[in-house]
């Protein structure tokens, strides 16, 4: 199994690390050579080569470093825009189950009134009907309907005379009337 690989933070420290150990020796070297005035020609040089190396990784680790720092924005950002979009999800849920509930209150009612007008159209009773049963009671002043009306109508609730209330049914003993009774208008 192969061992994970570091982080780049751990990375860049490391390089680091190794940037100020190489660093120290080579300063060491030169001062150990200005003292001995006999440097030693090849031990310098190879310091020089790994500190070199070590800089170009530690300036690629600081791109590749830059670079995800950049990409971490754009992933918090992103982030950000995702919760801004799951609430607006969350919140036109919401609106459609409100209308799913208002549209299927509106299918019901529909419903029931279509089940009322197809039961009113097997009962239906032509209008001239009942302007013949009404002026049959009329012409016979009866106070019910003929025996072979139908019990589901009420024809008395719909011919019923209007009046006011407090008029008497004898309402032509008004003003006018009284006065001329007793001699105050003149025909």
């Amino acid at each position: 199994m192969a061992a994970p690989e570091k982080s780049t933070k751990e990375r860049l420290l490391s390089t680091l690390d190794d940037l100020e150990v190489l660093s120290r020796e080579l300063i060491e070297m030169l001062a150990l050579s200005r003292s001995q005035k006999a440097p030693q020609p090849g031990e310098d040089t190879q310091v020089l080569e790994l500190l070199v190396q070590r800089d170009r990784e530690f300036q690629q680790l600081m791109q590749q470093a830059v670079e995800q720092g950049r990409r971490q924005q754009e992933m918090l950002s992103l982030d950000k825009e995702l919760d801004k979009r799951d609430s607006d999800i969350q919140q036109l849920q919401k609106q459609l189950k409100e209308a799913e509930h208002i549209l299927a209150t509106a299918v019901y009612q529909a419903k029931e009134k279509l089940k009322s007008i197809e039961k009113a159209r097997k009962g239906s009773i032509s209008s001239e009907e009942i302007i013949k049963y009404a002026h049959r009671i009329s012409a016979s002043n009866a106070v019910c309907a003929p025996l072979n009306w139908v019990p589901d109508i009420q024809l008395l609730n719909c011919l019923a005379v209007w009046r006011p209330w407090g008029c008497s049914p004898h309402h032509g003993s008004g003003f006018w009337r009284t006065q001329q009774n007793e001699g105050g208008v003149k025909s």
